[in-house]
């Protein structure tokens, strides 16, 4: 009985191959959407979900976090399809670091910071044409901490929602 599915399935298979190609491509839709879906979790769904580490300043805390542009929510597409499977991920050269977390060596530098002074005399960072007084700074040497905030990984709950479509995808075949 086994060996007669089998040889059902690799016929199948060689009969199909557009058809198995396009459902690589779907289930691959599928992942690309369940990753783009952390986003609005506010964390990455594996088992259960896992709340991505709060922002240390309060600026930027009426946005979710990873999300200022929408770039990288944006980035996340299929990367590379082949017969046997498709890779998910972002081209954008700071993905990496947010997904698995890091450090990030920053060398000695000198800036020009840009302050805006108001007529009560406080003062606060501006952009260059909005400043009305600037400085000159020696900024060290230093190491910024990026905690992990895992967007695109193996998911469990994903993995069974992928393997329930390919159970449907096949019965289909053999109800024929």
């Amino acid at each position: 009985m086994k060996n007669n599915q089998a040889n059902k399935l690799k016929k199948f298979l060689k009969d199909h191959k557009q058809a198995v190609e396009e459902f690589v491509v779907v289930m691959g839709v599928e992942a690309k959407n369940h990753f783009v879906r952390n986003f609005n979790r506010q964390g990455f769904l594996d088992e259960a979900v896992d709340p991505w580490q709060k922002r240390k300043n309060k600026r930027g805390s009426g946005r979710g976090i990873l999300i200022k542009t929408g770039d990288l929510k944006r980035s996340i597409r299929i990367i590379r399809k082949s017969r046997n499977g498709v890779t998910i991920g972002s081209d954008l050269p700071y993905a990496k670091i947010h997904n698995e977390g890091g450090s990030i060596s920053k060398s000695a530098r000198n800036a020009t910071l840009n302050f805006k002074i108001k007529s009560n005399g406080s003062s606060r960072f501006a952009k260059a044409k909005n400043a009305n007084f600037q400085q000159d700074v020696h900024i060290g040497k230093h190491t910024i901490r990026m905690p992990k905030r895992q967007f695109i990984g193996h998911s469990g709950q994903l993995t069974r929602k992928l393997a329930l479509m390919l159970r449907a995808e096949i019965r289909k075949v053999f109800n024929r």
